[in-house]
């Protein structure tokens, strides 16, 4: 992609500031590819990256008049914006899937899990174990209210406990 220098990035501003809508044309089929490109690793949705494409260019062609030298080079005042758009799109996805179907937690934990397979039936055998093991491992915390780092006193003995169990069978021997 062959990107023209600051100058003339800063010359098209200059030009789209001023309402000339043929140097938007311009700035977007150099600056297009990377923004699309940016986007597209991103959020790896094509329908999804050609609508924030638009939007990026549209946000550029109404805020051209407020950009200045300061605010930095064309093309990555370019990026930053389409980032900003990437980054509502992608937490509007995490708070969906936080809310949507199948987001609510089970009332026992353990009734969730497959215990038919070893591991599950060890953790869902000892509640305690499992909230100490699950809690280093999903870094969440151990009590339901506060935050609780799980430390090395209550994850060693919780590990060699699993453990023992995992190699010797439910009885520990």
């Amino acid at each position: 992609m062959h990107l023209p220098s600051d100058d003339q990035q800063v010359a098209l501003m200059d030009r789209i500031a001023s309402g000339d809508a043929a140097a938007l044309g311009e700035f977007a089929s150099v600056v297009g590819p990377w923004v699309v490109a940016a986007l597209r690793r991103m959020l790896q949705d094509d329908e999804v990256v050609d609508a924030l494409t638009d939007r990026t260019f549209l946000e550029i062609w109404q805020m051209a008049p407020l950009w200045d030298r300061h605010v930095g080079r064309p093309l990555l005042w370019s990026l930053a914006i389409a980032r900003a758009f990437a980054v509502e799109v992608l937490d509007q996805r995490r708070r969906d899937r936080l809310s949507g179907p199948g987001a609510e937690r089970p009332a026992d934990p353990g009734a969730a899990r497959d215990e038919s397979c070893p591991v599950g039936a060890l953790l869902a055998g000892d509640p305690a174990t499992r909230d100490v093991l699950e809690a280093a491992w999903f870094s969440h915390p151990v009590a339901g209210d506060s935050i609780v780092l799980v430390d090395a006193e209550l994850l060693g003995p919780a590990l060699q406990s699993f453990g023992r169990r995992l190699i010797g069978g439910a009885d520990g021997g």
